[in-house]
């Protein structure tokens, strides 16, 4: 069976980043600060749970379902609903992988939209409260060790696999994928990378390459 794998913001979510959302809706966004991480984590000075832990901290006491509230508000790419529709009626298995998110919205919309399996960190809770804590499930540099579960288990390999993604940390997948579609992308490295760009903003153009 031929497998379609997502990345979620940017591609079916139209947000730059969920956490950059969740950090502007609260007042905590400290762009020096998320930039400062994420060099050290591309260093290797610090892991990404250590990144995860130190970036959400700040939202310690908070109410999980505000979370859940804003995340559930996201708008869709345009064409997001068609596309999908359109893939799952091809017999496609379609699985989404993001490190960013929250798993349980962003897994209860993409189902709803007609996705198979999703992948995605979340935020630790205790009582509905976020204890500060960062749960890793999808590391950003390696979220091609998840696909590779996913075709595994599937019995397929990556040349049956078309992968679509916007970001840099989308690479790691972009570059195993039997087919790689950039769309529209943030990084000129994910473009070299790709063997399809797409530019125009709307997901139903992917189904131009499948």
């Amino acid at each position: 069976m031929k497998v379609v794998v997502t990345d979620v913001d940017g591609v079916v979510f139209d947000v730059g980043s969920s956490w950059r959302e969740f950090h502007r809706h609260f007042g905590t966004y400290d762009e020096s600060k998320v930039e400062n991480l994420r060099k050290l984590y591309l260093s290797g000075r610090i892991s990404y749970q250590e990144w995860g832990d130190e970036e959400v901290k700040v939202w310690k006491g908070l109410p999980y379902s505000k979370f859940e509230e804003i995340c559930m508000n996201f708008p869709l790419v345009e064409g997001a609903g068609e596309a999908v529709k359109e893939i799952k009626g091809r017999g496609y298995y379609l699985a989404a992988v993001s490190s960013g998110g929250l798993k349980r919205p962003v897994e209860k919309r993409l189902k709803a939209l007609g996705y198979d399996e999703v992948h995605s960190n979340d935020l630790e809770e205790v009582d509905g409260i976020l204890t500060g804590k960062f749960i890793l499930s999808v590391e950003y540099k390696n979220k091609h060790s998840v696909v590779e579960k996913i075709l595994e288990e599937m019995g397929a390999s990556w040349d049956d696999c078309i992968v679509v993604g916007d970001d840099m940390n989308d690479r790691s997948m972009i570059r195993k994928a039997g087919l790689s579609i950039a769309f529209c992308p943030k990084d000129e490295r994910l473009v070299k990378s790709a063997k399809v760009v797409v530019t125009e903003k709307n997901l139903r153009r992917v189904l131009d390459y499948l």
